[in-house]
């Protein structure tokens, strides 16, 4: 559920499909993850005056998805990495990336993990907007101006 703070409206969101893309760098024994994530979803409701039918607010809404998912994955991320593991695999990869990387430090890598920067970016698409037309709850006169 996203808030649209120019409406204060409340809309509900329902993610069909997603696809992330995950790399990771190493340099000067620094570890960085930059995760890519691309969301579509659609509108299930909204709940106050907003019409999701006008592209500036479908536009402002696929940046709030995009935040929301940031936020949330960013959040995740900060708890594995606090309790010291690697739920998204991150070793993996810099098994598969950089194996001579990883067999130096892979008997460390739970003191390593919580000092891994990690980067996330996620785009949040609006595909539909379900039952949509002139919101009823807003006044016609004020919308036809």
């Amino acid at each position: 559920m996203l808030r649209h703070p120019p409406t204060s409206a409340l809309v509900s969101l329902d993610i069909s499909r997603s696809r992330g893309k995950t790399e990771l760098d190493v340099k000067d024994n620094k570890y960085t993850v930059e995760i890519k994530i691309e969301a579509v979803g659609n509108i299930t409701e909204a709940e106050g005056p907003i019409d999701v039918c006008d592209p500036q607010i479908k536009e402002e809404l696929e940046k709030l998805m995009g935040e929301a998912i940031s936020s949330e994955v960013r959040a995740a991320v900060a708890k594995a990495q606090e309790l010291r593991c690697d739920p998204f695999g991150f070793g993996e990869l810099l098994r598969r990336t950089s194996p001579k990387e990883w067999k130096k430090i892979k008997k460390q890598w739970r003191e390593i993990i919580p000092e891994v920067e990690v980067k996330v970016e996620a785009k949040g698409i609006i595909q539909r907007k379900g039952m949509s037309g002139e919101p009823p709850f807003l006044d016609p006169w004020i919308t036809r101006k």
